[in-house]
Parts: structure tokens; sequence; C-alpha cells
């Protein structure tokens, strides 16, 4: 019977071609393709299997080197206030979405082109647009995809819609963590405006009334599960299987219209086996990596015996700064606590500039 599963599953391949052009460029505020070749690639591939070491230190530079990375756990580690980041990932692998909606140009321009850090906690309809299908002008759909691809990636798209993206996945990946532990203090103020704006679609909130509603955790997870439910179902809402038989073997695949379904895909296999991706527990790293296990909460063991030395600092730092409030001497803190005598000094310095 074991045999007969283990055959299966090397019989069920989920892949699909995604379509990309072969460089891209930024030029006011967007990012839009400097070249016409296309080429493609299966984003299944980088699922299935890490990043090589070249493609993460690419996108990343040195800052994670040696880390496991996979394309959508990539995605949501792109530093929003790094645009040249955000364009490594994109000549890797393409834009996330299409702005394939072109009677919306105006619109989209006014919305995206002179705002920065915006984020829609209370509407998925922008969402709903970038992961739905193709909306062509012609009676019938084109059988070549890469040609569609070509013809609507040529206004390109606005750093900050993408960078809207980016957010959406880190809250949603911050929802699911935080609500296992419960620890509302932790969280963001994007996952705070998620809540703030979602709350009101739990009739529980209603009931328990406003000040009440806003304490109590049954709303708390109530709402986090309204939001993933409602917003997964949007992002897969357009994608749908297929299937080829080759060689008397079946195989499966998947039809999106945007890499960004397809990493939706992705995220909702790793629910389904438990292993959704995780920021790094080191407060420096912010990597988002996929757990061997649930205890897992660093990346890399490197990033756990740094934790561990951040956290001994930090402790050293709250004892100075308790005896410097407490009117000591540099001196006097310097034979009480063992330390580096120039860190020490630095912190009282930054204690005296701050004046509290």
């Amino acid at each position: 019977m074991a045999k007969e599963n283990n055959q299966n599953e090397k019989q069920i391949d989920f892949s699909t071609s995604w379509y990309k052009n072969e460089e891209y460029q930024l030029k006011d505020n967007q990012v839009i393709p400097k070249s016409t070749s296309i080429e493609s690639y299966d984003p299944f591939d980088y699922y299935r299997d890490p990043l090589p070491g070249w493609m993460v230190e690419y996108v990343f530079g040195n800052e994670k080197k040696g880390r496991k990375m996979f394309i959508h756990t990539s995605f949501a580690s792109l530093d929003v206030n790094n645009n040249q980041q955000i364009l490594n990932w994109i000549n890797l692998f393409g834009f996330p979405f299409f702005s394939f909606l072109l009677e919306e140009k105006e619109k989209r321009k006014k919305l995206y082109e002179n705002k920065e850090g915006i984020f829609f906690p209370n509407s998925i309809m922008t969402f709903s647009k970038k992961i739905g299908r193709f909306i062509l002008h012609t009676n019938e759909r084109k059988n070549n995809l890469s040609l569609d691809v070509s013809r609507f990636e040529k206004d390109g798209l606005y750093l900050e819609e993408i960078k809207e993206e980016i957010r959406r996945i880190n809250v949603i990946l911050e929802l699911s963590e935080v609500k296992k532990g419960m620890d509302l203090f932790s969280l963001s103020n994007n996952a705070n405006d998620v809540l703030s704006a979602w709350r009101i679609y739990v009739p529980q909130f209603r009931e328990l009334g406003e000040e009440r509603g806003e304490e109590s955790e049954l709303v708390f997870e109530l709402t986090v599960q309204k939001y993933l439910q409602e917003t997964f179902n949007l992002a897969l809402e357009a994608v749908s299987p297929t299937i080829s038989f080759e060689k008397q073997e079946t195989i499966w695949g998947w039809r999106f219209d945007s890499l960004l379904a397809a990493i939706y895909i992705m995220l909702s296999s790793d629910i389904s086996n438990k292993l959704l991706p995780r920021r790094c527990a080191y407060v420096k790293c912010k990597t988002y990596f996929k757990p061997g296990r649930e205890k897992n909460i660093y990346c890399t063991p490197e990033c756990q015996e740094k934790a561990k030395t951040y956290r001994s600092r930090e402790k050293k730092k709250m004892e100075v700064y308790e005896l410097w409030k407490a009117g000591k001497t540099l001196e006097e803190i310097n034979n009480i606590v063992k330390g580096e005598k120039s860190r020490i000094k630095g912190w009282i310095n930054k204690f005296n500039k701050w004046g509290n």
C-alpha cells in the first residue's frame, strides 16, 4: 500500500509555466520592462526546492547569505524600504501581477504614484484586481500567454502597489502566528489596522459592544479567521487546476494569471501541511522561513546565537540604565556592571542625550 502511495505522489506534479521579461528597471516610481525578450519558468520549482544561494544573494546581498528561502518566503522577506531589493526580486521572477486593467490607468496613477507606505486593510478590491483573470479587449483569449504578458507589462507597476502586497502577506503571516499565542501587544501597526477594520464583520464584536469587543480574545480570533478566509478565497478565486497525460502519467498543474496568486497557492499548501512561514525571532533578521518543526523560531542556528547575545546585551543595557537613573557615575557603573567600558560609556552618553 505504501509503495502505491509513493507512485501516486510521483505522478502528481503541481506545475505551470510563468512568463517574465528578461530584465526590468526603475523609472518614475515604477518598475517597467527594460527588454522585449520574454522567458518562462515554473515558479513551483522554487516551492518544491529552496532557491539557489546565488538567487538569495542577488536579491538580498550578504544580508541573508546562507538562508534557506523559497520563492514565496523571499517575497514576504522583501524590505519595502529597499527599492533595489524589490527590483532584484522582479528581475528573477517577474511581476507579481500585471496592470491589465488598462481602463483604470489614471485611477491607479492617482492612487499609487504620490503616496508612500499606503495599505488598505478595509478594502481588498485593489487586491482582487491584481490576482484576477486577464481582461482582454478581444472576443477570444490568445493561446499564447507570453503575448499577453508582453502586452500588459508595457506600462509597468508602481512600486507602492507592489509594496502593498508585500505588506499584506506580512500581515497574514503575522496574524497567523500571533493567533497561536494570542499576544496582542506584539502586533504591528498594519496588523492592528487590519483588525480594527475587519472586526465589524464579526457578529460577536457587535454583540459584546465596541468597548468590550476590543478586548475580547474571541473577537480577535474570529476577526483573524474572517480576514484570512476572505483574503485566501479571493486570492484563489481565479485559480483553476489543469491536467495533462504524458507517458501514461497524470500531470496536475495550476492555471493562474498572476504570480501573486501562485504565491497564495503555496501559502495555502503550507497551511494545510502546518508549515506556514514565520518571521525569524531574532529582531534584526526579519527573514521569513518555513519551520521544520513547530518549536523552530529562528531561521538559522547563527540567528539563534545572535538572539542570545542580543538579549544578554539588552538586559545589561537596562541594568546600566537603572543605575544611571539612580545617579551612579560612569566609574561606579563600570565597577558594578562587568562589560566593555567603551560600550557602557556609549550607552550612558545616549541616556544623557535623551535626558530620560
